[in-house]
């Protein structure tokens, strides 16, 4: 029986973010996947993240600019496809985490501009325990906070290569794409959704 749910946050919980924006861009895109590697798990700071994304495209005098501005994006946030599942699913009793390969001055505003942040119990986020998705470590220290077994856990994310660990560890897994699709398999699921 599935007692606790786990969410990611970007492309689940929130919509498109900066990233997704500089990743369509091909003078960015190479930088950015090598300088988030370092970022999510705070072998960075925001500063030097968008210094190496900038670095060697003639750009390099925005980063400070693109910074605030990526601030300001996370203060004002698109819901994500499970938005409003995690509210359904709370009411309907069960307990609620996340885990996330993301940073605390971007995630975290973004929760509580949502209404998200009071919702969820832990909120573990790579940076701030210098884990990662899809290593095993983050899923089972996620595990010892909520003090249940991996078979009463179900985790939803938008990339299956970190939803193959959560299923290796015993937990439950959902393929986030959109609301109803998520909705219909945890009915599957037996998991009540309040409406």
């Amino acid at each position: 029986m599935i007692e606790t749910i786990i969410f990611d946050i970007g492309g689940v919980l929130l919509g498109a973010g900066h990233r997704d924006k500089i990743k369509k861009d091909p003078a960015f895109r190479e930088n950015e996947r090598l300088a988030w590697k370092e970022f999510k798990v705070g072998r960075c700071s925001e500063f030097e993240y968008w210094q190496k994304v900038v670095q060697g495209t003639g750009c390099e005098d925005q980063a400070e600019r693109m910074m605030l501005e990526t601030r300001t994006l996370f203060q004002n946030p698109n819901k994500g496809p499970a938005y409003e599942t995690a509210f359904k699913v709370k009411a309907a009793g069960y307990d609620l985490a996340i885990i996330s390969d993301h940073v605390a001055i971007w995630a975290r505003p973004a929760l509580a501009a949502l209404g998200l942040d009071k919702l969820f119990e832990p909120i573990v986020i790579s940076e701030e325990v210098r884990m990662k998705k899809p290593d095993r470590e983050i899923f089972e220290y996620t595990l010892g906070l909520v003090k249940r077994p991996a078979e009463r856990c179900l985790f939803i994310d938008d990339m299956d290569v970190n939803l193959k660990t959560a299923r290796e560890l015993g937990m439950y897994t959902i393929l986030c794409k959109e609301k109803e699709q998520v909705e219909k398999e945890l009915k599957e699921l037996n998991v009540l959704i309040s409406f």
